[in-house]
């Protein structure tokens, strides 16, 4: 089980926060504050990093040491954060009863991907047709849709696949625009 190191420091009415966490091989964690007042993570462009919210951080840490940090406009007291659930991982990533199921996610993220990169009509036309025609694509669309949400609630969701599903924006309506327009 990985193991915390905590120290926090007052400064000008904001108590930082950083926590080491140490274990001795691949976990699923969450830790959250015990501190009377919000989390505010670490934010990248005005955007939470991911797996953050107003009391703690989700996310899958490596064997070793890995740094995390907030801060909070409440004062420190102990304990300053708890360790609320720690899940080991396979050493090469998720539980392998979920790897088929993201496996077939990523075929389908790549090919939203494929359809949204489309610049022209005729790509857009032969694009369609790989896929099925414009009811796949609408099906593909919905799909991701469900993939988001289920990976968003997923411990052990690879990072990079729930960023991919959540950027992909496939242009269903300009697709049934031009489907009606020949």
């Amino acid at each position: 089980m990985p193991t915390l190191r905590v120290e926090s420091t007052r400064v000008d009415g904001v108590t930082f926060v950083e926590v080491l966490v140490t274990a001795d091989r691949p976990h699923r964690i969450r830790i959250e504050s015990r501190l009377d007042g919000p989390v505010f993570p670490p934010r990248s462009e005005g955007t939470p990093a991911d797996g953050w919210n107003e009391r703690g951080v989700t996310r899958t840490v490596d064997t070793g040491t890995t740094p995390l940090g907030f801060a909070t406009p409440a004062r420190p007291e102990r304990p300053v954060v708890e360790l609320v659930k720690s899940e080991p991982l396979a050493a090469g990533g998720p539980p392998e009863a979920f790897a088929a199921w993201f496996e077939r996610i990523e075929r389908r993220v790549e090919r939203a991907e494929r359809l949204a990169a489309v610049e022209d009509l005729q790509s857009a036309t032969i694009a369609i047709a790989s896929v099925g025609g414009l009811d796949a694509v609408e099906e593909l669309a919905a799909a991701l849709v469900a993939d988001e949400r289920a990976l968003a609630r997923l411990s052990v969701a690879p990072e990079d696949l729930q960023r991919r599903v959540e950027s992909v924006d496939l242009p269903t309506e300009t697709f049934a625009g031009l489907a009606r327009e020949r």
